[in-house]
């Protein structure tokens, strides 16, 4: 049996996944590192505070930042940051890669980006997306945040301004997407 330890500085968010040489583990509060399985170092890359698991891919990963907001693509095997773009909104979501599409949800909703370049492919609005995406074969889920606001609530007679209230509700649901 193999065992060992890597730190993860306390304002790191310790998000981690492994891969067939080791893993990544965003260990600092600033930064993504990639480490082998006898848990040596193998590069560190300052992309920013990394939200949600990296997405992995053949040669390339993905990376969600809070802070600053945004989205990087990196080397699989040397760390070099092949791109980097700000978000409108700070993620909620890691991100997710399918084919040549990263797709990732914020507070604004769910957006998709070219993996070559991180140029958006397109954007949904309505809500925040919420708690994982799951891509399962050319289908993407995950639950979208909609507060809705009612009609409005008038009371008083007469000349006097009626006050008004407006509540809201906030609903939780499911958006699907099938990728032909």
């Amino acid at each position: 049996m193999t065992r060992w330890e890597l730190p993860v500085a306390l304002e790191a968010s310790g998000e981690f996944v492994l891969c067939e040489e080791g893993g990544l583990i965003a260990d600092r509060g600033d930064a993504l590192t990639s480490f082998d399985f006898t848990g040596s170092v193998v590069w560190r890359a300052g992309v920013g505070r990394v939200f949600g698991v990296p997405a992995v891919g053949e040669t390339m990963m993905v990376v969600a930042t809070e802070d600053p907001a945004g989205l990087a693509v990196l080397d699989r095997a040397t760390g070099r940051i092949l791109w980097q773009i700000p978000l409108e909104r700070a993620p909620t979501t890691g991100p997710v890669l399918r084919k040549a599409v990263v797709y990732v949800g914020s507070k604004s909703g769910l957006a998709a980006f070219r993996l070559v370049d991180g140029g958006l492919l397109w954007k949904t609005g309505g809500g925040a997306a919420v708690g994982p995406l799951t891509l399962h074969k050319g289908r993407l889920a995950y639950i979208r945040v909609r507060e809705e606001k009612s009609g409005e609530e008038k009371s008083g007679a007469g000349t006097l301004p009626a006050p008004q209230t407006v509540a809201s509700r906030l609903w939780l649901l499911l958006e699907f997407f099938e990728f032909l």
